[in-house]
């Protein structure tokens, strides 16, 4: 094979790794037959190569392309691109005065600028406002990230009451696309507790974050800094980014007991001072577990006082009753729990019920050896 064989062989093994992509791209030439005449609503980019807006706006534009590509051959609405920098006459003719410009061409002759944010969302959702086409692509669940701007950021990242953890992205990053699943899930373990974590996300191609990114120094994507409940600064994120990763070190910043899959580990609800008291209560003699009671009473304020109601109530019923309260009742709550048929804020008050319970009665009862109690005993739950 000569030399210039090779370079042509060369050449067409590289080109048949180029990505087939759905976006139309037009010239000059063109512009008029694709686009004007075409019959079609066309949502037009006029982009310039060295633009560093028309690189980030870049894939979001294939996903609109691939969410518009037309089934089974029929003609829905054209994602269309065009170099307005090398044609000019078209940049000129449109009125173009900066990059990326994006413009609605409608099959009546109607030319409309693109006034929304520059994500997927806000442009599908223009689309479908003005063409009445909706997008294929699968409408996505609602997300529990909480999304910063410059008008919310600080209220809620220097909340003092809770801790706070925030991750700066862009939606051309590639790292930030792998993150973002992981992130959704911390969120999704973490729904229950806001009032103590907030899983929050500052995206830097999104509409008024302008200056965040200068503001606390990020310097690349994703970081991610989280704001300490009670600290008035914040510290990056070093840890993994998976799941189990972000789970483990926000049960710790933040005293919580969460496991990955979002249920409540043992120690949710319980604290040391109270198991101390829960400990000695059963045994007790009266007098004795007259003055724990009012101790377990002056817990008013503080992380504790929540739990403390409960350590009170069962200390209560276990005056009223017997130790056998105690094994019946801690497996009664074991098998609604396992059941898992409530709603999560439910199985959360059962399970720190629970937590709390086995600390008058520790190493008596195990989770294998519930019973099967009637779904009826779910209603009568009074505690």
């Amino acid at each position: 094979m000569n030399l210039f064989n090779k370079f042509f062989v060369s050449v067409l093994a590289a080109s048949s790794v180029v990505t087939a992509s759905n976006v139309i791209d037009v010239d000059d030439k063109t512009f008029n037959s694709v686009v004007v005449d075409s019959k079609v609503p066309s949502l037009v980019e006029i982009y310039a190569s060295w633009c560093g807006h028309c690189k980030r706006l870049a894939p979001i534009w294939e996903e609109l392309a691939d969410a518009y590509t037309p089934a089974k051959g029929d003609k829905r609405v054209q994602i269309v691109k065009i170099d307005g920098d090398i044609n000019r006459k078209t940049s000129k003719k449109y009125g173009v005065t900066g990059f990326p410009t994006l413009k609605l061409f409608q099959p009546d002759g109607t030319i409309e600028d693109v006034n929304v944010g520059r994500d997927f969302d806000s442009l599908s959702q223009f689309i479908k406002d003005k063409t009445g086409v909706p997008s294929s692509k699968p409408k996505k669940a609602p997300s529990s990230v909480l999304s910063l701007t410059n008008d919310n950021f600080d209220e809620i990242a220097y909340n003092k009451d809770k801790t706070v953890i925030v991750a700066f992205t862009a939606s051309w990053c590639g790292h930030c696309k792998s993150l973002k699943p992981e992130y959704q899930k911390v969120s999704a373990v973490f729904k229950n507790d806001g009032d103590k974590v907030i899983v929050a996300e500052v995206d830097n191609t999104g509409e008024n974050t302008e200056g965040l990114k200068e503001r606390f120094n990020v310097a690349g994507f994703p970081t991610i800094l989280v704001f300490k409940a009670g600290e008035d600064d914040f510290e990056t994120y070093s840890g993994g980014r998976k799941v189990e990763n972000f789970v483990s070190y926000l049960n710790e910043v933040a005293g919580l007991d969460r496991n990955v899959d979002g249920t409540l580990g043992d120690n949710a609800g319980r604290f040391k001072s109270l198991d101390a008291i829960a400990h000695q209560y059963v045994e007790a003699a009266e007098d004795i577990r007259k003055d724990l009671l009012e101790q377990i009473s002056a817990v008013v304020e503080g992380p504790e006082a929540a739990s403390a109601k409960i350590y009170k109530r069962f200390a209560e019923k276990i005056n009223a009753g017997s130790i056998e309260y105690l094994e019946k009742e801690i497996k009664r709550l074991s098998n609604i729990i396992s059941k898992g048929a409530l709603k999560s804020s439910k199985l959360d008050e059962l399970k720190t019920k629970l937590n709390i319970l086995k600390t008058y009665l520790p190493g008596q009862v195990v989770e294998e050896d519930v019973a099967e109690i009637p779904a009826k005993a779910i209603i009568n739950d009074e505690l």
